[in-house]
């Protein structure tokens, strides 16, 4: 079953406080230089604990409208910090404060809440106001400390503030905030002038009146950036919906916005983003260290998720704007805040985003930034190693800094933090935190972990220490690269591989180096510095003959985006000595842009998932990579795969048909061999007609060896969650326990699993890679909508860098349709019988004078009732059981009503003794067909008068002769004269001989009628052409026929370039009548070249012949071959889904593909086959490919 993971609370984040203005900052440190370096031991003397309110002070000028953050510190008779302690604040005077009862104090006695002086309506012109604040402990309320406060409206000037109506939540160009997500709100301030307020204060208020909504700021004060801008984020919860209202006030001024909420997705987990730099904010230009811990809803913290890094405004600067967690779920990057000129105090607002299984989440920190020109006299925390060493994975280094606060003094036994970037790749010497010396010097040691496979990368390690004087958190970022050690085989590069140029081949060489080193075959790979890089690889050959220095070389071309990209190669072979396989040291390669690629030329890269060689007897899956040179996916192609030598009979591909290719260019295959007494090469190709020139086939290859059996290294087992047949369109999970070798000790942590499927353009995957913990890793898989497919193939690998060889397994199941509801649609035998002879009742046992219809309810026990009902309600129609009683079914409230058999399959007749034609729906308690049937119950014959108009045809008189033109001319049109029994949109049916030829609406503007296909015309005989509606039939128009038809497909000649439409049906499979109930038979169109929206013209054909039921039922038999082409018309529009790189499933109706029977004529068979036209002014007519032919028994 499908694992889901509920949650039914929202993680709050902690409260972040509020920045302190430039002014602020520098009274404040301007108070703490006049004090001596020992001010806390000489003040705390006594014995006796001290409480301080250490901001705002008296003497500062506070504005009014606005959130002020209130400092204190909570000190013991030792000057030791009080951590935990609840601090009371109490107000008095013309302000408020909240929280009254502050957080408990941090590890350094520190704890903030806000103040906020409020203007009083009474003070009329008053410009200024006093209050006082108290500060109490809760555990001892003789702790205590009280200042007087000064707020003054001059302070700062009226603002315009104004909010942006795009809320940048899961639907960025929405302005609705959705449940569960941080959601980002930005703003505008400005000056009465409309010039921008520059770096002031923003207080931010939430107002729900629901209650429901719970939402939570990310900070409750920000602060304008050198342009007016502002931003911060809100969280409400998942469950709820309503209206929140946002207030912003800053000095005079208040703005408000309400936002509609509506319920999200319950949250798959959380992130909390904090800087563990700095506790405060950021100095500008000090580079800061942000950590993202991720936390599953299950509580899990998964490793080796990438993490997405975003700021508004967008002037942060990353390091890297894509990183991994590490083993405990945690990410670091460093960050360095946008430099404003001039600036003082602004506020960035930061997110990341993490995609799991499919499900995004969102961590958000909101924090200030200060420039140094408005800094106090800051302490500073400095590395003593020096930089640009290099960390050997498995040895330990040591890391040294020292601490002083501003005048040079060191800061004794305080503890400094640390952390790494990249996170999952190192580990410390000794839990942190480290502690200083009388010196201010600290070290720890630490080591680089894993085995580096994405060549020399860069990496920092960061001290973290707090400068209790000024109450600010600091980091030295000490700098170095992952390196690697000696292995038995080289690589080196005839070029630069540091400027090698894309689409370019270049040369490099492996030197093996043990001593048996002739004449070894070395097979190469690479992998990408990122696991999003979307360029691939060709080496040529691969692999390649060492010479008799023990060197072979091979050439590798890059092909896929014109941007540059950075990947490491390996090499590898077989040790005979060793019994395993020896691998070449990691070669980082660096590719730059190159000359421009033609943008029609395309690259076919084969290669095998199971590497290579590969065991006999088993099913090994093969991937064809079908791109433009500039890495564009070809999607939607056919792969037509080839094996060399063909004629050994031990090599079978599993798919002896074209594959088409997903939309990323992937197209899949699978290879076996037999017999294999002595390991062989067979050379897989794979080609295709290059899309955008038909005379061109573009091709690749790959040469695999067989062997009797290749013991893998690892140990690796792959289970569907759910038992088949899975269904279509639904997730299902897939779940691998990874192992080594003794198939009982998991894999590392962290450890890549890469998932395919064949077929690849109907199975997606929800990630292409997961990570092990715990030697487990699972994925989803969802099979795309279509026909069944029978024989999917579901694979999980790892590529084992320690051998070189890949670990997988593999396994088949099936993806069938799922019954989306119970009642499925009206099975018919035809969709037209004959009316009885004028004057005569119904004989419900002639099936030429009724329809046998057949209707099921599914997953139910015993007889249902299903009402039977018609549009319009008025169809002279007449129902029949279909047990040989002639009785008609009960009629209920006016509408029959069907009693099924205890399995749910009621089958009826329907007939009538009048011309009619209507819609035919079922209704089984609330649910009805999404798709009526149509009917039509008619006798091709002249009626009694002619209140309704004959049908035109162009040219021809009744009795006369219609001219049928030469092939290709699939259709000619049919009119109907309009009349107040026929106005535009009426319901109508076109009988031809007998025939229904169209069922539809009348509509005028058809340009001169509906098409009739010629292959339906009698061409030995007189044909006649008769309109129907739901209560009338038209006279006759009778002529003959001079010519000969087309009957299937012909394209007059021209080259069929575009790809062929899809039935969706399984190959080779009859269509049935319960095949084309709900509509019709439905057929798969995919993008083609050069589409043109608003200008295409897209015309599907479907060619049918064979025998027609009502023919064989008329006295005396006619059993002659009948033909019909039905076109189906589909402009493309600008909107379509082929533009998106989707399919469009366009239909052919239910009345056209009923009624075929099966004939034993092997001449003469029912069959059905389609393809389409496209015609456009510039690009004029072009022609897809046919698809493949569909034997027809549409009766029942």
């Amino acid at each position: 079953m499908t694992k889901r993971i509920s949650t039914n609370h929202i993680v709050r984040r902690s409260f972040t406080a509020p920045a302190l203005t430039p002014e602020q900052a520098r009274e404040r440190a301007q108070r703490k230089r006049t004090l001596p370096p020992s001010f806390d031991a000489e003040t705390l003397a006594t014995g006796a604990n001290s409480l301080k309110i250490v901001y705002p002070a008296s003497t500062d000028v506070l504005p009014v409208d606005t959130a002020i953050t209130v400092w204190v510190r909570y000190l013991d008779g030792s000057g030791q910090p009080k951590p935990n302690e609840v601090i009371h604040a109490d107000v008095s005077g013309y302000a408020s404060v909240y929280p009254a009862d502050l957080p408990p104090t941090d590890e350094n006695g520190y704890s903030t809440t806000q103040i906020t002086f409020s203007k009083p309506g009474t003070l009329g012109t008053i410009a200024s106001y006093d209050a006082s604040l108290t500060v109490t402990a809760k555990n001892d309320s003789s702790d205590t400390d009280n200042t007087g406060l000064h707020a003054s409206t001059t302070v700062g000037g009226p603002l315009v503030i104004t909010l942006d109506d795009t809320v940048n939540s899961a639907d960025p160009n929405s302005a609705v905030i959705t449940g569960g997500v941080w959601t980002l709100i930005s703003g505008y301030c400005a000056q009465a002038d409309g010039t921008p307020a520059a770096y002031r204060g923003v207080s931010w208020e939430v107002s729900d009146p629901s209650g429901a909504l719970q939402p939570i700021l990310a900070n409750a004060t920000t602060f304008t950036d050198d342009r007016g801008l502002f931003s911060n984020f809100v969280l409400t919860s998942y469950l709820a919906f309503g209206n929140l209202t946002v207030t912003l006030r800053s000095t005079q001024s208040s703005s408000s916005k309400t936002y509609a909420c509506v319920a999200g997705p319950a949250p798959f987990g959380t992130i909390d983003l904090t800087n563990i730099s700095s506790n405060y904010g950021w100095l500008n230009p000090i580079v800061n260290q942000l950590q993202a811990t991720y936390t599953r809803a299950d509580h899990a913290s998964p490793g080796n998720k990438a993490v997405n890094w975003f700021s508004a405004p967008d002037d942060v600067h990353y390091d890297n704007s894509l990183t991994t967690t590490n083993g405990s779920g945690i990410s670091t990057n460093i960050v360095r805040p946008g430099t404003q000129p001039n600036a003082s105090t602004y506020t960035e607002a930061m997110w990341v985003e993490i995609t799991d299984n499919g499900r995004r989440t969102r961590g958000a920190l909101v924090q200030p930034v200060m420039d140094t020109m408005s800094s106090p006299n800051w302490g500073k925390l400095t590395p003593s190693s020096q930089d640009n060493n290099e960390f050997i994975p498995g040895v330990w280094h040591e890391i040294d800094v020292n601490f002083v606060d501003g005048n040079g003094n060191p800061f004794v036994d305080h503890p400094i933090t640390w952390s790494a970037t990249p996170a999952d790749r190192f580990v410390f010497s000794q839990p942190y935190p480290t502690m200083t010396d009388v010196n201010g010097n600290a070290k720890i040691h630490v080591m680089a972990v894993g085995t580096e496979t994405v060549g020399y990368r860069q990496a920092y390690i960061t001290a973290s220490g707090y400068d209790h004087i000024n109450g600010v958190t600091f980091n030295s970022n000490y700098f170095g690269s992952i390196g690697s050690q000696p292995c038995p085989i080289t690589i080196t590069s005839k070029d630069d591989a540091t400027q090698l140029s894309l689409y370019n081949p270049h040369q490099l060489t492996a030197t093996y180096h043990a001593a048996d080193n002739q004449q070894k075959p070395i097979s190469w790979v690479v992998v990408p510095d990122s696991s999003t890089d979307t360029h691939h690889f060709v080496f040529e050959p691969n692999p390649s003959q060492t010479n008799s220095s023990g060197q072979a070389t091979t050439q590798l071309t890059a092909y896929g985006p014109n941007v540059g990209t950075q990947v490491v190669a390996y090499a590898r072979t077989y040790n005979q000595t060793t019994g395993e396989y020896d691998l070449s040291c990691p070669f980082p390669l660096s590719f730059v842009q190159g000359a421009n690629p033609p943008a029609d030329e395309g690259i076919i890269d084969v290669e095998s998932i199971d590497g290579s060689p590969l065991s006999e007897g088993d099913w090994h899956l093969l991937t064809a990579t079908y791109t433009t040179f500039d890495g564009t996916p070809l999607s939607n192609q056919p792969i037509t795969w080839q094996v060399d030598p063909a004629n050994t009979g031990n090599v079978q591909l599993l798919s002896t048909l074209p594959t088409l290719t997903d939309v990323e260019g992937v197209a899949t295959n699978a290879v076996s061999a037999i017999n294999t007494n002595n390991p062989f090469n067979a050379t897989i190709t794979a080609t295709a007609t290059n899309p955008f020139n038909a005379q061109e086939t573009d091709e690749g290859d790959l040469t695999l060896t067989f062997q009797a059996q290749v013991q893998q290294s690892g140990c690796m087992h792959l289970t569907s969650d759910d038992e088949p047949p899975l269904s279509i369109g639904h997730p299902h999970d897939f779940s691998v326990h990874y192992y080594e070798g003794d198939c009982q000790t998991a894999v590392p942590d962290n450890t890549p699993v890469y998932w395919t499927a064949f077929p690849a353009n109907r199975i997606s995957f929800y990630e292409p890679v997961t990570y092990t913990t715990g030697g487990f890793t699972s994925n989803t898989a969802v099979a795309s909508k279509g026909a069944d497919i029978n024989n999917a193939k579901i694979e999980a690998w790892s590529p084992n860098i320690q051998t070189g060889i890949n670990d997988y397994d593999e396994l088949t199941t099936r993806f069938v349709t799922p019954i989306t509801q119970n009642l499925l649609g009206v099975m018919l035998d035809k969709t037209y019988a004959k009316n009885p002879a004028r004057g005569q009742d119904i004989k419900p046992g002639d099936p030429t004078q009724v329809v046998k219809c057949q209707v099921q309810v599914l997953g139910q026990q015993g007889a249902q009732q299903i009402t039977l009902l018609t549009n319009p309600a008025t169809a002279p129609e007449t129902m029949f059981k279909a047990d040989g009683s002639g009785d008609e079914l009960d009629n209920v409230n006016g509408n029959y009503v069907l009693t099924t058999d205890s399995n749910g399959v009621g089958t009826f007749l329907v007939g009538s003794e009048n011309p009619t034609m209507f819609d035919l729906n079922a209704q089984w308690k609330t649910q009805t067909l999404p798709i009526p049937s149509k009917l039509v119950l008619a006798t091709n014959s002249p009626p009694l008068s002619c209140v309704l108009p004959t049908p035109t045809v162009t040219g021809v008189a009744n009795n006369g002769t219609l001219n049928i033109p030469p092939s290709p001319a699939p259709t000619f049109k049919v009119g109907l004269p309009p009349s107040r029994y026929a106005t535009n949109g009426s319901q109508v049916a076109l009988l031809l001989n007998n025939r229904l030829v169209y069922d539809g609406l009348a509509d005028p503007a058809l340009e001169g009628g509906v098409d009739v296909a010629y292959a339906a015309l009698n061409l030995t005989g007189t044909n006649a052409l008769m309109w129907v509606t739901p209560a009338l039939k038209s006279c006759q128009l009778t002529f003959r026929t001079n010519g000969t038809p087309q009957l299937g497909p012909d394209t007059g000649g021209a080259a069929r370039v575009l790809n062929a439409p899809v039935v969706d049906m399984p190959d080779g499979a009859t269509i049935e009548a319960k095949d084309i109930i709900n509509g019709g038979l439905q057929v798969d169109l995919y993008p083609y070249s050069a589409m043109k929206p608003n200008e295409d013209v897209i015309t599907m054909y479907f060619y049918l012949s064979g025998q027609d039921v009502l023919m064989s039922q008329l006295t005396p038999p006619q059993l002659k071959q009948v033909y019909n082409i039905v076109p189906v018309i589909y402009p493309l529009p600008s909107n379509s889904p082929l533009l998106a790189g989707q399919s469009v499933t366009l239909t052919l109706p239910q009345q056209y593909a009923a009624g075929y029977i099966p004939t034993k004529d092997t001449n003469a068979f029912s069959q059905v086959q389609v393809d389409y036209k496209v015609v456009n002014p510039t690009n004029g007519t072009r022609w897809s490919k046919l698809s493949k032919t569909y034997p027809l028994n549409t009766t029942f």
